[in-house]
């Protein structure tokens, strides 16, 4: 008899702790799934429907500085780096930061892939990226469609790394014909040459250089340079503090345009063509 009632006592209690556990709780937010089984607690409760935003592009990179003020009553010189990027071509970003300048960069598309982010970089800063051909080959020496692949081209890839397309590109080696401009209108492109050029893709000095700028450099210069060329960063080192110095704002060409003469319509050509100052 002591042993009939010994096992029902046991099962009694087995029964009174399975119960006890596998009882749901109450608060929802400590709920904590069943440990004894596979058997879980059917809870029925509201749960607001999940909305989906559906997903959206990546932005383009921003400049992370606020809208520069231009007073006018300052000079502006849009200092131009033509060929790259490069690996010189952060060296001379550094400096544009530091004084807080601007620049435009004219760059060559096939080049873009191994610097996007000196890219981004230099957009981040300020600056502004703009076409200077895919491959860097003579525009007038190709058919018009061959033009319009070096120029769209070099866009796409531009726009592709940076989200942005500028209306302005420059022609290797400053070279344009009738055919060439007639095109540029076409596909709403305005040309941008220079008006004052160091020769620093010739003279490989950061000395001659700076003196051919800082001799030369006037309100509204648009000055040709190329950074490809460790002397040209070299030169910057010194052109730039200089030009700051001077009261210059270092701007890009874009701003200048804008401030000056309220933009640049498509084949429209704002600089010289090639004109070749004989140096000392």
């Amino acid at each position: 008899m002591k042993k009939i009632i010994y096992v029902f006592t046991i099962f009694a209690i087995i029964l009174s702790v399975g119960c006890s556990i596998i009882e749901p709780n109450n608060d929802l937010n400590t709920f904590q799934p069943n440990r004894i089984g596979s058997i879980e607690p059917t809870v029925t409760t509201t749960v607001p429907e999940e909305t989906h935003t559906p997903p959206t592009a990546q932005p383009s990179p921003e400049p992370t500085k606020p809208p520069p003020t231009m007073p006018p009553s300052r000079g502006m010189v849009a200092l131009t780096f033509d060929d790259g990027p490069s690996p010189y071509t952060d060296k001379i970003l550094d400096l544009l930061e530091q004084y807080d300048g601007r620049a435009t960069f004219f760059v060559v598309g096939n080049r873009l892939d191994s610097y996007r982010d000196t890219l981004i970089r230099a957009v981040n800063l300020g600056n502004e990226i703009a076409n200077h051909s895919q491959t860097h080959v003579r525009l007038t020496s190709l058919s018009d469609n061959e033009v319009v692949s070096e120029i769209q081209s070099a866009s796409a890839a531009i726009e592709s790394i940076t989200g942005i397309s500028l209306p302005i590109y420059r022609p290797p080696f400053g070279i344009t014909d009738e055919r060439i401009v007639n095109i540029s209108t076409e596909l709403g492109y305005g040309i941008v040459k220079w008006t004052l050029d160091p020769l620093d893709w010739r003279d490989r000095d950061a000395d001659i250089i700076y003196y051919r700028i800082m001799s030369q450099v006037e309100d509204g210069s648009v000055i040709l340079l190329h950074d490809i060329h460790q002397t040209t960063a070299q030169a910057m080192e010194r052109v730039i503090p200089s030009l700051i110095e001077q009261d210059f704002q270092l701007v890009t060409v874009s701003e200048l345009l804008n401030h000056r003469n309220g933009g640049l319509e498509a084949g429209s050509i704002y600089g010289s063509y090639c004109a070749w100052k004989i140096w000392d």
